[in-house]
């Protein structure tokens, strides 16, 4: 069950990353022209604006996520189900906001707003990397590693 967990949490982690590096050389090699939304300047800006505060609410959201209690408590009593829901909510969070900044960057002919956004998106990601390690300590399954230099302060009082 573990290890499908996993599996399936770094597809979701990889997926946004591949279709939005697709979709990148297939606009910059002219294979689709960018351009296209035409919602005027005002429309354009609502749009920016919208954007702008939900990739800045997803993105404390997502990397704070598994430290609200409900949500940390479910982990470490449903362990493995609860890890499989939430953790592709987080990527789906993550990684739906990158495709969709990577789009809207193209398609509003090159806005550069929405390029920083899906580059933001995209240097957050690796903080949620699905690892096996990082999915146990997360279920409560192993423990992390304590700091070497607190041990070290502890063992010289």
């Amino acid at each position: 069950m573990d290890k499908q967990v996993i599996r399936n949490l770094q597809v979701l982690f990889w997926a946004p990353i591949i279709i939005s590096a697709a979709l990148y050389l297939i606009y910059e090699n002219n294979l689709l022209i960018p351009g296209g939304l035409h919602l005027g300047e005002q429309g354009q800006y609502v749009l920016l604006g919208l954007m702008e505060v939900f990739t800045l609410a997803v993105i404390p959201f997502s990397l704070y996520m598994f430290k609200i209690s409900r949500i940390h408590n479910s982990l470490v009593t449903e362990k493995w189900p609860a890890l499989s829901r939430y953790g592709t909510l987080r990527l789906c969070m993550l990684g739906g906001m990158m495709m969709l900044n990577t789009i809207l960057y193209y398609i509003s002919g090159m806005n550069a707003s929405f390029g920083y956004m899906a580059l933001a998106l995209l240097c957050v990601m690796p903080f949620v990397f699905p690892s096996s390690g990082r999915c146990k300590i997360e279920v409560g399954d192993e423990k992390p590693e304590e700091d070497t230099t607190a041990a070290e302060q502890k063992e010289g009082e």
